[in-house]
């Protein structure tokens, strides 16, 4: 990003209606979005001043509103929707075009958030059915993916994201209100003996009781062990620190390291606050709806003068 600022490159237009989720496919030099309009569209990354639009797949029959990308082993869009169902999209080298291979009906409402393990071998999605599904790549094939635990949970959330491969965070709505910010964050851990996720802690954040709408994912950033974490108008930042155990589940520790409060409500008390974080943790974009701004952060990292 160069000093001066952000320039507009280009507008692109193909879906229909809100854009809900916009994801870069680095490896492909692609970009894909997903829409209320039922749709995910793929455009090329090559020269952004003159975008190209690529393909768009259909097969939801209602709003899509999560998107995970995976190259792991083959290139893999998996999208989750209000149609209540997770599908799995290949890329077909012999065809040169994306399609369903697969569709996870298990979840009974809107499906709000995925996330895939560091392997690219387990995958977590949330849905407001209060349940979350753990679902795993099957190995003798790679292509095939199934529910291997339904977690029930009492409240249901719109955020979800793996710590590491034997954690992950998942934030449920305040008690009884709907499209409120929760008050606590909730960690799964993997115990060793039966391997199953089961809840272990909650730890108190920013946001709670805020409106909060599904859009801006939760997002970890490896190389600072922080989580991003959008809750109502609050941005809470968490620091993670975690400790490998081969014979028991892991050991952790979690530290709000920061919140950033954004003044996005209108008159009807509902806040709009999207954004994302560059891969390596540097940079937070945010858009305030309220505001008409994009603002752009910079991560600074304060050493614990006791550490030194």
């Amino acid at each position: 990003m160069s000093k001066s600022g952000l320039k507009l490159l280009q507008t692109m237009r193909k879906h229909k209606s809100l854009v809900y989720t916009l994801n870069f496919m680095k490896d492909r030099q692609q970009l894909v979005s997903s829409s209320l309009d039922n749709s995910i569209v793929i455009w090329s990354e090559i020269n952004l001043s003159n975008p190209k639009y690529l393909t768009k797949l259909n097969d939801h029959k209602d709003s899509v509103r999560c998107l995970n990308y995976s190259s792991h082993f083959q290139s893999l869009i998996i999208s989750g929707s209000d149609d209540h169902n997770i599908k799995f999209w290949y890329y077909q080298n012999s065809y040169s075009s994306w399609s369903c291979q697969q569709t996870i009906r298990e979840h009974n409402d809107s499906v709000y958030g995925l996330s895939m393990n560091q392997e690219g071998t387990t995958l977590i999605s949330c849905s407001s059915d209060k349940q979350i599904l753990v679902m795993n790549r099957d190995n003798s094939n790679m292509k095939y993916w199934k529910v291997i635990q339904t977690i029930h949970v009492k409240k249901w959330g719109l955020r979800i994201c793996y710590i590491n491969n034997n954690m992950f965070a998942f934030l449920p709505h305040s008690n009884g209100e709907q499209w409120k910010g929760g008050k606590t964050l909730h960690i799964y851990t993997l115990t060793k003996d039966t391997k199953k996720f089961r809840k272990r802690e909650e730890y108190k954040i920013q946001g709670g009781g805020q409106f909060c709408d599904a859009e801006f994912p939760a997002l970890f950033v490896q190389s600072k062990q922080i989580l991003f974490l959008k809750n109502g108008c609050t941005i809470n930042l968490l620091k993670f620190n975690v400790f490998n155990n081969s014979i028991q589940e892991d050991t952790y520790q979690c530290k709000l390291q920061q919140f950033i409060y954004f003044d996005c409500k209108d008159k009807d008390e509902c806040g709009a606050l999207f954004g994302t974080i560059s891969e390596n943790g540097e940079y937070l974009i945010t858009w305030d709806w309220k505001k008409g701004q994009i603002q752009v952060r910079r991560y600074q990292e304060i050493l614990d003068i006791n550490q030194i």
